[in-house]
């Protein structure tokens, strides 16, 4: 019997989630307040559809939610979604999973863990922060994560004119074998390179390595570069804030560019070590003023996409030395990406990322969406009693599209080989295309 979901939203998110996990072997149940919303879901996908409120218990049973193994409350509304979780609770759902934008304010992820039940809480914003952070310590990527508990990194290094390794077979590239080219996006496609794929300008390739292992990255990628010193956030907006915090806290230069004095001055008290400009962050001499030409890299999170895509081509034009585009509409990224947006952020994506690792499997640590959703980087911890547990890799049957990356044993990183085997306890990365992740998740997880 197939596990099923109800899901609280048709917006940005849970419409991506439904599509995700419908094609997951789950039976899927979406509950929005706009009915033509879920016509256009259902029009798509093989799911049921309650036209209500999730905060609602007459409208939670019509989804039979007594009988859920997962609620996924995906709502804009911190409060629709809480409520949502705390009814399905007593409905007698198993999990449930809330969309909350304002963890701080109520004591983070225990409070709603531990007074109210709630098993996973999401924060977009907090999510995105992050991945800035990254960025900033790493300027010559466009996108650093962590995996196992940080011992593994995952860089996308864009590739450019310049790059010595353009034309070359990856076969003939003196890699250091603390690395691994995992995959290389190009346009809309995403290639798991073989030895005979060669590099173009404008490529992105996704590197799995040590974490803080530079010296990897620069000896192959001369591009990759010192961290950010210097940082310039345009708008005031609740994102723009988070991630203006984050990175005062690691005393990395900050500046912030808001048109409203009131919000301006919010942000000032509650900021001190981020420095506030009132003005309107695409007026040019003001950016000019502001020696926007110095900074190494300008976040664009003004609250709408269309005014973060033209910032971001305006600071580069001004010389600016790369952007950020904070984007919510997924059908908003491709376009950022053809005009050229060095990197863009959709804290949406995120967030569908880190529910779906906690929603597939106990055993997935965390998950990644590549290519906006066409590929994911996986993290398992593997069971003792795994059938693939005591098996070297060229033994299982791995289908194409699918590379184990690397494996985290006792704190010691291995990018491992045919012979490689592993062990109960380990904690694997796996990069995948989309298509293969059910039989990978029933495999390692």
């Amino acid at each position: 019997m197939k596990p099923t979901v109800v899901i609280v939203g048709a917006g940005e998110v849970g419409s991506y989630l439904a599509h995700y996990l419908s094609h997951e072997a789950y039976t899927v149940k979406v509950i929005d307040l706009k009915g033509e919303k879920l016509r256009a879901l259902q029009e798509q996908l093989d799911i049921g559809v309650i036209e209500g409120s999730g905060a609602s218990a007459e409208d939670l049973r019509k989804a039979d939610c007594r009988n859920a193994d997962l609620l996924l409350a995906t709502t804009d509304s911190d409060e629709a979604n809480l409520v949502a979780c705390l009814v399905a609770k007593k409905l007698g759902v198993k999990r449930t999973i809330a969309r909350i934008r304002h963890m701080e304010s109520q004591g983070g992820h225990h409070f709603y863990r531990n007074q109210l039940g709630i098993d996973l809480v999401v924060d977009p914003d907090a999510l995105a922060a992050v991945e800035v952070e990254n960025l900033v310590r790493e300027t010559g990527t466009v996108g650093v994560e962590y995996f196992a508990d940080g011992h593994v990194q995952l860089s996308k290094i864009v590739l450019d004119e310049k790059c010595r390794l353009l034309g070359t077979p990856l076969r003939e590239v003196d890699f250091p074998p603390g690395g691994l080219v995992v995959a290389i996006v190009r346009g809309s496609d995403i290639l798991v390179p073989s030895g005979d794929d060669t590099l173009r300008p404008g490529d992105q390739v996704l590197v799995i390595t040590r974490a803080g292992d530079r010296s990897i990255l620069r000896r192959v990628f001369t591009s990759v570069s010192p961290p950010s010193k210097y940082v310039m956030i345009l708008g005031g907006s609740r994102i723009a804030r988070t991630i203006a915090a984050r990175l005062a806290k690691h005393r990395i230069t900050t500046k912030l560019i808001e048109a409203d004095r009131t919000r301006g001055w919010e942000i000032s008290r509650a900021l001190e070590r981020v420095q506030i400009i009132h003005g309107d962050a695409t007026d040019i001499d003001l950016l000019r003023s502001e020696y926007i030409m110095d900074v190494d890299l300008v976040i664009a999170a003004e609250g709408m996409d269309e005014l973060n895509i033209i910032s971001c081509l305006m600071a580069r034009e001004l010389g600016a030395k790369k952007t950020v585009a904070i984007i919510e509409r997924g059908s908003y990224l491709p376009l950022a990406t053809k005009l050229r947006v060095d990197v863009t952020l959709s804290p949406r994506l995120l967030a569908a990322g880190k529910i779906l690792a906690f929603a597939l499997s106990p055993n997935i640590h965390s998950l990644s969406l590549v290519g906006d959703g066409a590929a994911e980087v996986l993290e398992f911890a593997l069971r003792r009693d795994s059938s693939v547990a005591g098996k070297p890799l060229a033994e299982l049957d791995l289908p194409p599209g699918v590379i184990v990356a690397a494996v985290s044993r006792n704190s010691e990183v291995i990018i491992p080989r045919g012979f490689t085997v592993l062990n109960g306890g380990d904690t694997i990365i796996i990069f995948a295309m989309a298509e293969h992740v059910p039989k990978i998740a029933h495999m390692f997880a």
